[in-house]
Parts: structure tokens; sequence; C-alpha cells
């Protein structure tokens, strides 16, 4: 196996530190999008409720008139 030299292993050395940089990129996005999903399954949920509150109503409404 041949030995690097200098300005290969600078190289080498700076492709390894974009690649740690992409990884650190990559978990906060990560973690951006599992905040955005949460969000998402709560304002379902809400949704949901509301839907159903808006049925009643809609039916009572309709049981008054």
């Amino acid at each position: 196996m041949a030995t690097l030299g200098k300005e290969e292993l600078r190289e080498e050395a700076t492709r390894l530190a974009a690649l740690v940089q992409c990884d650190r990129l990559m978990e906060e996005v990560n973690r951006q999008l599992q905040g955005h999903l949460d969000e998402i399954y709560q304002l379902r949920q809400l949704n949901w409720r509301l839907l159903a509150e808006n049925r009643e109503l809609h039916d009572l409404c309709c049981f008054v008139d």
C-alpha cells in the first residue's frame, strides 16, 4: 500500500471534515423534520376533534330547527 503525501493527507482530512459537517447538518434537518411531523400529527388530531364537534353542533342545529 502506497503512503499518502502531505497534500493527499490534507485533502483526505478536508473530505472527512466535510462529511462530518454534512452528517451534523443532516441530523439537524432530521430533528427539525421530526418536529414538523409531530406538529402535523397534533394538528390532525385537533382537526378530527373539531370536525366531530362541528358535526355534533350541526346535528343539534338541525334538531332545533
